[in-house]
């Protein structure tokens, strides 16, 4: 990223966090919301950015584990009271599938949403969530090789996919899957 590129989404963001500016229009409208304490199945696109203890990273920001509560940055703002904060996810699973082609390294998380849930035209946003499931790309990730993915290995700072040559220090589907207790499959 330039530093004209980093110095617009500064801007950017500080203007969303103050509320001149809207989300992007891939954001959830915050208009026609609905609540529900009941958990809530939603469908989210994802970089793992840590198999041991297996952690992930948003696409925008912010770190989560399997089992998380969501913690407002924003001053003074308890969960919802900001409009913007927490765990979001698709209801459709092409939705976050299509963005997770898009987006190389990433993969496809199946939650659950629970706590205080607000309820979306096309998703839903939550106080809190746990993954259930993850699903990642059928082919390997190294550039031109359509092996199929057995594993995941190390790309900078997150995983990726990896066939049996190109996997070398990573970690297999069924160990991640052993060591989670998480369905790990191939989309």
């Amino acid at each position: 990223m330039s530093i004209d590129n980093s110095f617009k989404t500064l801007r950017y963001l500080s203007n969303w966090f103050s509320g001149i500016e809207k989300p992007h229009s891939n954001a959830f409208p915050l208009s026609n919301m609905e609540y529900s304490n009941e958990s809530l199945s939603g469908w989210k696109t994802a970089y793992i950015s840590n198999i041991d203890t297996l952690f992930f990273k948003g696409l925008s920001f912010g770190k989560y584990g399997v089992d998380s509560d969501y913690s407002c940055f924003r001053k003074g703002c308890i969960f919802g009271s900001c409009g913007r904060c927490g765990f979001y996810s698709f209801k459709d699973f092409d939705k976050a599938r299509d963005l997770a082609e898009k987006r190389f390294g990433t993969v496809v998380l199946k939650v659950s949403h629970f706590g205080t849930v607000v309820i979306h035209s096309e998703g839903y946003r939550s106080q809190s969530q746990i993954v259930d499931e993850i699903l990642v790309s059928p082919i390997c990730a190294n550039f031109f090789c359509n092996n199929q993915t057995i594993g995941m290995r190390v790309n900078k700072d997150y995983y990726v996919t990896a066939c049996s040559r190109h996997i070398g220090e990573g970690v297999s589907l069924k160990d991640i899957s052993k060591q989670s207790f998480l369905r790990v499959v191939t989309l």
